[in-house]
């Protein structure tokens, strides 16, 4: 057997070069040798790896092997910029047929989450508001049995409601 189609030669009464897909539903002759074709399935291809490409040219390389990409809602992603594949199903190296498809989607960068009122607060109240919008505590300055004064990131002051990416850790300045 063959993956490739064949031209099968009839014997009998009579001889005749014929495509095998030609004899569909035909009657041969007894003793007619036939040959057949069993296909071995589409022929698979390799996931590429869309992780950091941007829209473009992930739709270039699932063309480039003849897939076919679907995006999904956009995601958070504190690993891949803004614009550019953050996910991708099925992942990098999976094998899939012709025309399968490959969902992905785009990075919406850090999620930014509002500073809560902590000005004023006590150590504990700061920590635990902080911790509730995703946010953690790096440094304390001054003495922290009194009440937070400012808050800063990354050298700079910040005020109640400034974005603050999800996950960092912000200084606690006491007086």
């Amino acid at each position: 057997f063959s993956s490739r189609r064949r031209h099968t030669r009839l014997q009998g009464d009579w001889s005749s070069d014929v495509c095998s897909s030609d004899l569909a539903g035909s009657q041969v002759l007894k003793g007619t040798q036939v040959s057949i074709v069993v296909s071995g399935g589409p022929v698979m291809r390799a996931v590429p790896n869309l992780i950091g490409r941007n829209e473009d040219d992930t739709l270039v390389q699932l063309a480039a092997v003849q897939l076919v990409g679907q995006r999904n809602e956009d995601v958070f992603s504190s690993e891949v910029a803004v614009g550019l594949v953050a996910s991708q199903d099925p992942s990098p190296g999976q094998q899939m047929a012709r025309d399968g498809v490959v969902a992905y989607s785009i990075s919406k960068g850090v999620e930014q989450v509002p500073l809560p009122a902590i000005i004023g607060l006590t150590l504990s109240d700061a920590q635990r508001a902080l911790g509730n919008a995703g946010i953690g505590v790096e440094t304390i300055f001054g003495r922290s049995t009194s009440r937070v004064r400012a808050v800063t990131l990354n050298g700079v002051t910040l005020k109640v409601g400034d974005p603050v990416p999800k996950g960092s850790a912000v200084n606690l300045v006491f007086p």
